[in-house]
């Protein structure tokens, strides 16, 4: 069983979760804004991970790219079985919400692909939510991504 976690982070916090996610899973984990989309394996893979921060209301554009690639496309309506989406969040969780929903939305009708959701608190440059996320987040995105997997 094949997992990936792929993530954008600009102030870190979003990297913290994608890290401890991976971390338990025991398997890679991506940055989105140093990795070409073309180099990811979609097509290897039963259980991705993608995150990314919420800033003005949008997750990262490059986690918005993925919903223009065929090989990301191709996988979630062929092998993913599961895409667990996270994100984290400055303000209120309803703006991860949001952003979650939309890039949902810009996905195929016909996806077979299990969709599961994580929202957590970030830190945005230093102002709002000072040093999260905090290891009480990082331990609920870690039993979130474990449990998927062991379904």
């Amino acid at each position: 069983m094949k997992k990936l976690v792929l993530y954008c982070s600009i102030t870190g916090g979003t990297k913290k979760v994608a890290e401890a996610i991976a971390e338990e899973l025991k398997c890679e984990v991506i940055d989105l804004r140093k990795t070409p989309v073309s180099e990811i394996p979609f097509n290897d893979l039963d259980y991705l991970f993608i995150g990314s921060g919420v800033y003005g209301g949008k997750l990262h554009n490059n986690m918005l790219a993925l919903t223009k690639n065929k090989d990301f496309l191709q996988a979630i309506t062929e092998n993913i079985k599961t895409l667990g989406l996270f994100s984290t969040y400055a303000g209120s969780p309803d703006s991860s919400k949001k952003a979650i929903n939309d890039f949902k939305q810009a996905l195929p009708t016909d996806t077979q692909t299990n969709l599961e959701e994580f929202y957590c608190k970030g830190t945005l440059f230093k102002i709002f939510g000072m040093g999260r996320p905090v290891a009480k987040d990082l331990e609920k995105g870690r039993m979130w991504a474990k449990q998927i997997v062991s379904r």
